[in-house]
């Protein structure tokens, strides 16, 4: 919808109207900007607790920041079609549907963020079944980074 002046309408009135894609795009921005480097930190932490030794996190932490240049590569390769996936849906979710409560939100972001990431690695054909826990840990990757993104991108609200 394009927004046309009337003869009572000043250029200052036009560039004060909001956009009606200022908020979907905003979503779809964050989501494939912040989504691989939240899933990058999201899939570091744990390895921590795998290797059987959750007392000396501070040294996954200061391997998660060592090979930051590096990780953040892999995380953009491999987590960008699903966060970008992801944020078209929940933008689309949003314009007709509407936000909802924050918990609706967060849950059905959380929830479209496996799924997205489900399908991304579907399509590229790395789904499969002797792979269940590193799948697993993917899609929990996804989902979670998702949820997050979907609690910073909430709409309708103002934060300074």
């Amino acid at each position: 919808m394009t927004q046309h002046a009337s003869p009572t309408t000043s250029a200052k009135d036009l560039a004060l109207r909001p956009s009606p894609w200022r908020q979907p795009l905003k979503t779809v921005a964050l989501f494939a900007l912040l989504g691989p480097v939240i899933g990058y930190v999201a899939e570091f932490l744990p390895l921590s607790f795998l290797d059987g030794k959750p007392e000396e996190i501070w040294l996954t932490l200061l391997a998660m920041v060592a090979f930051l240049p590096v990780g953040l590569m892999f995380a953009f390769f491999f987590g960008f079609l699903p966060a970008l996936a992801t944020g078209l849906a929940v933008a689309a979710a949003d314009h007709w549907l509407g936000p909802g409560t924050l918990g609706f939100r967060v849950a059905n972001c959380f929830l479209a963020g496996g799924l997205m990431t489900w399908l991304v690695l579907a399509v590229a054909g790395n789904v499969e079944p002797s792979q269940g826990w590193m799948n697993l840990t993917l899609y929990g990757t996804g989902a979670l980074a998702a949820a997050i993104c979907g609690w910073l991108t909430r709409p309708g609200e103002r934060r300074a």
